[in-house]
């Protein structure tokens, strides 16, 4: 084993593994800012995308059994607090880059941090705002206290 070779690669793909030993070995010395970085570019879009899918499927099949669509509008929520909270660990872990500091998206690809946490926030906002007037549920196990 080389000593001055980094355990992972600065440029080129990145795939789960070298993610996975980023942050199994995040506290270790040796672990680069970059590699921390790219652990992050890595697994944020895609944990809020499959958050957002299940949270979906659940509050969809939820509102579904109520027939009350402001269940399914409250998964909306959870779409747009996952797309934000993580696209905030991103800026946080690369501020220079990042689209909220002016960075420019290098690559467009569905895991693209820059492109899905817009996309799952956009979608996010409009079922938060309209899901509950989706004609799937109707209003019937809807009750109104006031």
């Amino acid at each position: 084993m080389q000593q001055n070779h980094p355990k992972l690669p600065f440029h080129g793909d990145f795939d789960f593994q070298q993610a996975w030993l980023a942050v199994r070995e995040w506290r270790d010395p040796s672990t680069a800012p970059y590699m921390k970085r790219k652990a992050m570019e890595y697994f944020a879009p895609r944990v809020a995308f499959w958050l957002s899918v299940v949270s979906l499927a659940g509050h969809w099949y939820w509102a579904s059994t109520t027939h009350c669509g402001v269940n399914f509008q409250r998964g909306g929520a959870i779409v747009v607090l996952a797309a934000a909270a993580l696209y905030a660990v991103l800026e946080w872990h690369d501020p220079k880059s990042a689209m909220l500091s002016g960075g420019r998206i290098q690559r467009i690809w569905f895991y693209n941090p820059a492109f899905l946490l817009p996309l799952l926030g956009a979608a996010g906002t409009l079922i938060w705002g309209y899901g509950d007037l989706l004609p799937f549920f109707g209003s019937a196990g809807c009750s109104s206290s006031n």
